[in-house]
C-alpha cells in the first residue's frame, strides 16, 4: 500500500539536499551555542537569534513509548513546514528574478512556471540542525530548523539556478506547442538566438506570391526552378514565407518521393536537388522539399544553400523541433558556446518535443 507519509518525508529529504545543503553552509558548533544559550527552552514557535531564524518544532510521543522516532520526525517536519509557510504568508514574500538572468519579458512566465510547480517553502534557503530526542520531555522530539535570517526579511525569495533554468524551458516549450510564434521570436531574441526568432516572427507573415512566369530566367538556380522558388529563396535578405498562384501539393509529394527514393539508391544529388526544387516549385509550403535540400546541400559542403534551405524547412513546419537542430548544424558562423548553449536548449526542450534519431544524434 501505498505510504503518503513516507513518500512526504522522502520529499521532505530530497528538497533539503537539493534546495539547502548545497545553498548554504554553517557553523554547527556555532549555531547549536547560540541555540543552547537562547532558544532551548522556548515551545514550538519561530525565533530569531545573531542573524538567523529558528523554527522550532517540540513533537510529543504520538504513543506510550520510551522514546520518539520517525513517526515523530514525520510529523515534526509537517508542522514545521506549517510554521515555514505561514511565516512567509506574514512576511508578504514573493518569488523575485530581479538579480537573475532571466530576460526581462520571460520573467511573469518564468515566475507563474515556478510557482506553479514548487511551494514557496521548498525555495527557502533552509538547514536542518538537529533532529533528536527532547531531554525536556518524557517523549518527544526536537525538531530544529535553521534560515538565514536576512532571506525571510528580503522581499523576495532566491532561486536555484536549476530551478530557474528548467522554468525557462517550460516557458519555451509552452509557447512552441500552443503556436505562439510571435511571442517564441520575443523570447529567443531575449536569449540570443536571433536566426531562429527570425524564423518565427515571420511564421505568420502572409506569404509572398510565386508568378508562375520566370522572373529571371538566366540567373536561376538550375533548369528545374521553373517558378523561380528556389532562387527567390537563396536571393532573399531574410526567411520569407512564398506560395504559388496554383500550388499542386499531389505533384509536390510525388517530385520529393523521387527525390527520397534516388536518395536511397544512391543517385547522383544533382539529380535529387533536381527533384526537390520541382517538389517546392510546385508547392513552396511543403517543408519536406526544403528538407531534403539543405540534407544534399549539407552533403556537398554548399554551406550557405544548407543554412538557407534549412531555415524554409523550419519556417514551413515551425512546430517541428528538428527544424532548430537544421539550423543548429547548418549555421557555421556560431561559436563553440554557442553550439554548446542552443544544443542543452534542445536536449532539454526534446523531453516535451519529439526529435528524430538523426536529430538526436547531432545534438
Amino acid at each position: 500500500m501505498f505510504n503518503y507519509f513516507k513518500y512526504l518525508f522522502l520529499i521532505h529529504c530530497i528538497f533539503m539536499s537539493l534546495f539547502s545543503s548545497s545553498a548554504f553552509s554553517f557553523n554547527r558548533d556555532k549555531l547549536n551555542t547560540i541555540y543552547n544559550e537562547k532558544i532551548i527552552n522556548k515551545p514550538t514557535g519561530i525565533y530569531t537569534a545573531n542573524e538567523y531564524t529558528f523554527f522550532v518544532v517540540r513533537q510529543e510521543c504520538l504513543s506510550t513509548k520510551k522514546f520518539a522516532g520517525t513517526i515523530e520526525s514525520k510529523a515534526a517536519y509537517k508542522k514545521f513546514i506549517k510554521l515555514l509557510n505561514d511565516e512567509l504568508v506574514n512576511r508578504n514574500l514573493k518569488l523575485n528574478l530581479k538579480e537573475s538572468n532571466v530576460p526581462k519579458i520571460m520573467e511573469d512566465s518564468v515566475v507563474s512556471v515556478i510557482s506553479s510547480q514548487y511551494k514557496s517553502s521548498t525555495l527557502i534557503t533552509h538547514q536542518l540542525l538537529f533532529d533528536r530526542n527532547d531531554k525536556n520531555v518524557n517523549c518527544g522530539r526536537e525538531y530544529i530548523v535553521i534560515t538565514k535570517d536576512v532571506d525571510l526579511n528580503s522581499n523576495h525569495i532566491l532561486l536555484a539556478k536549476p530551478i530557474i533554468d528548467d522554468a525557462i524551458i517550460k516557458v519555451l516549450s509552452d509557447a512552441l506547442k500552443n503556436k505562439k510564434f510571435t511571442l517564441l521570436s520575443d523570447y529567443l531574441n531575449a536569449l540570443n538566438i536571433h536566426d531562429i526568432a527570425d524564423i518565427y516572427l515571420n511564421v505568420n507573415q502572409e506569404p509572398h506570391l510565386i508568378e508562375k512566369t520566370i522572373s529571371y530566367p538566366v540567373s536561376r538556380v538550375n533548369p528545374y526552378d521553373i517558378n523561380g522558388v528556389l532562387t527567390k529563396v537563396l536571393t532573399s535578405a531574410v526567411p520569407l514565407p512564398y506560395k504559388s498562384i496554383q500550388p499542386n501539393k499531389e505533384l509536390s509529394k510525388i517530385f520529393i518521393n523521387r527525390a527520397l527514393d534516388n536518395f536511397k539508391k544512391g543517385i547522383e544529388p544533382e539529380q535529387i536537388i533536381f527533384d526537390a526544387t520541382l517538389s517546392i516549385n510546385a508547392d513552396p509550403s511543403f517543408a519536406a522539399g526544403w528538407k531534403i535540400l539543405s540534407d544534399i546541400y549539407r552533403s556537398l559542403d554548399h554551406q550557405s544553400h544548407s543554412y538557407t534551405t534549412a531555415k524554409q524547412y523550419l519556417l514551413n513546419d515551425p512546430s517541428n523541433l528538428n527544424g532548430w537542430v537544421y539550423m543548429l548544424v547548418t549555421n557555421k558562423h556560431l561559436l563553440k558556446e554557442d553550439v554548446n548553449y542552443r544544443r542543452s536548449i534542445i536536449k532539454d526542450l526534446a523531453k516535451s518535443h519529439h526529435l528524430s534519431n538523426w536529430a538526436i544524434n547531432k545534438i
